[in-house]
């Protein structure tokens, strides 16, 4: 293989094919495998839980174009305990509170109009619905 080091900074080119860079520190790699990129930051990532372990609270990967940024696979995951949509996302986004509350509506509709009384809905219904995979074309 292939190593180069400047500053601090690293880049191997293994014999088997595989890339890695680092930024000094190695707090920034990059590695490029034969199925795998992985891209990490100051931080590393639980593969059981996919939970997110910073070291730097200031770490942030940024991914921009002037044009288009497309994400294509039969499955995309989002690890996060906090996702932030851009403006007009919930134009574009079933989201599963405003679907609770709307149906929530219905059913109270529905139910002062039903004369023999309310019908009884499972004690799950609503956590059901939240929990939910929405899918669509």
């Amino acid at each position: 293989g292939l190593k180069i080091f400047y500053n601090g900074a690293m880049m191997l080119l293994d014999p088997n094919g595989n890339i890695q860079l680092k930024h000094q520190n190695n707090t920034n790699v990059i590695e490029i495998n034969e199925n795998e990129i992985n891209i990490t930051t100051a931080s590393t990532v639980d593969s059981q839980t996919g939970e997110v372990h910073s070291s730097n609270s200031t770490a942030r990967i940024n991914i921009a174009s002037e044009n288009e940024i497309n994400l294509s696979a039969p499955t995309v995951n989002i690890l996060s305990n906090n996702i932030k949509l851009g403006k007009g996302a919930d134009n574009h986004i079933a989201i599963a509170e405003r679907v609770e509350n709307a149906l929530k509506e219905l059913a109270s509709a529905i139910i002062a109009k039903t004369p023999q009384g309310p019908p009884t809905l499972a004690a799950n219904t609503w956590s059901h619905i939240r929990s939910a995979t929405i899918t669509g074309n």
